[in-house]
């Protein structure tokens, strides 16, 4: 049977799972999956610039994935924007455990990376090339 508008947009996709994090002192993490709009918004900052000045934005990556995908057991935010860095300045480990289940979750494997990574160098090339 195939699916229709009201039923797709009726839909109560939203995933939260547990993460034990040691690290930081309790028993678990709440994660919660990304919505197109949360994955597209974390996409987009994966880059700078445009055309031949487009370049990668690595810096940050997990904590800026995590402070989209972080939430209290209610599936509130615990954080914003403004907390990257300090988020970012967080254990290492902790920070990859939770980034690994929050790509998960989401739908967001390695290759989707590269992916885009190598996307953006084939647009950068055809920019160039006029």
């Amino acid at each position: 049977m195939a699916l229709d508008r009201s039923t797709i947009l009726g839909a109560s996709d939203v995933k939260i799972e547990e993460c034990d994090v040691s690290q930081w002192w309790g028993d678990v993490v709440h994660i919660k999956s990304l919505s197109g709009v949360d994955r597209d918004a974390f996409e987009a900052s994966m880059f700078e610039g445009r055309g031949k000045d487009r370049r990668e934005n690595l810096a940050n990556l997990r904590a800026r994935l995590l402070v989209k995908t972080l939430v209290a057991p209610d599936g509130t935010k615990l954080f914003t924007e403004k907390d990257i860095r300090a988020l970012g300045n967080k254990n290492a480990a902790a920070l990859d455990k939770c980034f690994a289940q929050a790509r998960e979750l989401s739908g967001m494997t390695v290759d989707d990376v590269e992916e885009m990574v190598k996307n953006s160098e084939e647009v950068q090339d055809d920019s160039t090339s006029d």
